[in-house]
Order: C-alpha cells, then structure tokens, then sequence
C-alpha cells in the first residue's frame, strides 16, 4: 500500500489499483471529486449569469421581460438552486 497524497496529508493509505495509480485514498479520491463537481457547478453559475446580463443589457429599454430574458432568469435560478 502507498501512502496517500493528497494535499491535506490525511495519512490515510491507497488499497485498490485506482487509488494507487491516483497517489489518493478513496476519502481524498471523494474529496478531490466533490472539488471538481463545485467548480464546475461555479462555472456553470457564472455562464448563465454573463449569458443573462447580456440578454437584459440588450433589452434594457423594454418595459416586458422578453421570452429570451425569461428563458435565461429560469436558468438561472435553476443554476443557482442546484
């Protein structure tokens, strides 16, 4: 077994093939995913938000939202609820 090494120095030790081909415990394997998962949910928050600015920028002197504009405030929010 190879011991772990992971930036948090947990101590732990690799058991299986994967782990050890990763230098990661299966905590840290977890971690490191959950890291992963976080930054891409940022981005995605972060790309719908820029695609929704624009879309307002563009419509600003309209009185009602438009069906784009709702379209993009849906996602949006979904992004941001997820």
């Amino acid at each position: 077994m190879n011991e772990c090494q992971f930036h948090n120095n947990c101590g732990g030790y690799c058991e299986t093939p994967e782990q050890v081909a990763a230098n990661l415990c299966e905590d840290c394997q977890d971690a490191e995913r959950m890291d992963e998962a976080v930054r891409l949910r940022n981005v995605a928050i972060v790309e719908a938000a820029t695609e929704l600015l624009d879309v307002l920028d563009a419509a600003a002197n309209v009185d009602e939202p438009s069906s784009d504009q709702r379209v993009w405030m849906e996602r949006l929010r979904i992004a941001l609820a997820a």
